[in-house]
């Protein structure tokens, strides 16, 4: 390898790990948003039929005891002091609380999405819509596992080790070529 490809070489290397991180964190980002679409599509229908004047207690499902703990939705209705009008997360008889913090700042804001961890070793996708006309809020949680997928990130790794290989060779072959005198024009 000529020593003057050296520098465009890490360069180059460079931008292609840069490039390999970007995709890596825009991938993690969707993944995250994709986790919260389903609490947020279940918070709007929920504040929707609110708003129409559906009583809160209709829009819970049959209870189960597991509800919260599995991977299905919970939904919370709230009143403004956040006193719980009705739920279905619920562990034995007890209705676990929405920390009042988010409801400050739903009502602040319309809505809040946050990753919620009720307990050790359970997380949440927790999405808060507040209702100003009923001064009321709904927030439903779901399941919320967001460890990335080793296919993914063994592809990355595998993308980026054959990215560095193929300019490495690139840098090798073109250096080994300017060692090629060139032929002469004259005669």
């Amino acid at each position: 390898m000529n020593r003057k490809n050296f520098p465009a070489l890490l360069c180059a290397l460079l931008i292609v790990s840069l490039l390999h991180v970007l995709v890596y964190a825009a991938v993690r980002l969707l993944q995250h948003e994709a986790l919260e679409a389903p609490p947020a599509r279940a918070a709007e229908e929920a504040a929707y039929r609110l708003a129409r004047g559906t009583d809160p207690k209709d829009l819970l499902p049959p209870a189960d005891p597991q509800r919260f703990a599995s991977g299905l939705l919970s939904t919370f209705v709230l009143d403004a002091s956040g006193r719980v009008l009705a739920a279905d997360a619920r562990v034995g008889t007890r209705t676990i609380p929405v920390p009042a913090g988010l409801l400050d700042h739903a009502r602040r804001n319309g809505i809040k999405k946050v990753t919620w961890h009720p307990w050790p070793g359970l997380r949440k996708a927790l999405v808060i819509r507040y209702l100003p006309a009923g001064d009321r809020f709904v927030a439903v949680a779901g399941p919320y596992d967001d460890t990335p997928n080793p296919n993914f990130i063994w592809f990355l790794c595998a993308s980026w080790l054959g990215c560095g290989a193929l300019l490495s060779g690139y840098a090798l072959w073109s250096g080994r070529r300017s060692r090629i005198p060139a032929p002469s024009l004259s005669k």
